[in-house]
């Protein structure tokens, strides 16, 4: 289900598909956030798999308007499409097993009690992530970090988070969070917060620390609330 095609000709063949799209469909967005937007058509080319007419059709009435668009700009967010099913945490590590430091059968999450990694999980719709640590965040307790998030925002889960990463790598081929790790919404059974980071090629690393630990390295993630208000770009 989730293959790659590595016929070179129908891949550039794809491409030129896709850049025609996005200005077909996308003009606005693709013309102000460039690399960091990723449609529904570059998700379906770089997992493999494939949106129905109704899902793409509802993506392009549910597109964020250009005021969202260019806050995401300014504020160093990315605009990305969320996979064609609803997806777990494990779900995804699924997807590509090589990219995370441990996979959807080995890895600590893996054990039953961890809920977090089977109930929290992304959605087919479009998600608005941030692609740093909250400004500010390093070196602060849970409380803390979380009073750094403004209204407009929300904390993403364990899910959310990692969609967002490994898409911008296979889509984008750059790393997001090389050297540090962000807070996410998702708690383990021990109550820690699910942190995610360290992306190298060593592979995404998926951790917990507990509410009350600070560390120059750890962070909190954060995404823009958007409630679609079906549109005709």
């Amino acid at each position: 289900m989730y293959r790659r095609h590595s016929n070179v000709l129908f891949r550039r063949f794809v491409s030129l598909f896709l850049w025609f799209l996005r200005w077909r469909f996308y003009w606005f967005a693709t013309k102000q956030l460039g690399k960091d937007f990723i449609p529904p058509e570059e998700v379906a080319m770089a997992y493999g798999f494939s949106y129905d007419q109704k899902q793409y059709t509802s993506f392009r009435k549910t597109l964020p308007g250009p005021e969202i668009i260019n806050w995401c700009r300014e504020h160093g967010f990315m605009l990305v499409a969320g996979p064609s099913a609803t997806l777990s945490l494990l779900d995804i590590l699924e997807l590509d097993p090589s990219q995370f430091f441990s996979s959807a059968k080995d890895g600590w999450y893996c054990l039953l009690q961890h809920l977090f990694s089977r109930l929290d999980k992304v959605q087919p719709q479009w998600l608005i992530l941030r692609k740093t640590f909250v400004p500010g965040s390093l070196k602060r307790i849970w409380c803390e970090q979380e009073e750094l998030i403004s209204e407009r925002e929300y904390i993403p889960n364990a899910a959310q988070c990692v969609w967002g990463i490994h898409l911008y790598l296979l889509v984008r081929g750059k790393r997001l969070f090389p050297r540090h790790f962000v807070r996410t919404s998702s708690v383990d059974s021990r109550g820690r917060r699910v942190t995610i980071g360290l992306n190298s090629e060593d592979g995404m690393v998926i951790d917990a620390w507990k509410k009350d630990f600070a560390d120059n390295s750890i962070g909190i993630h954060s995404g823009l609330k958007y409630e679609p208000e079906k549109t005709s770009h």
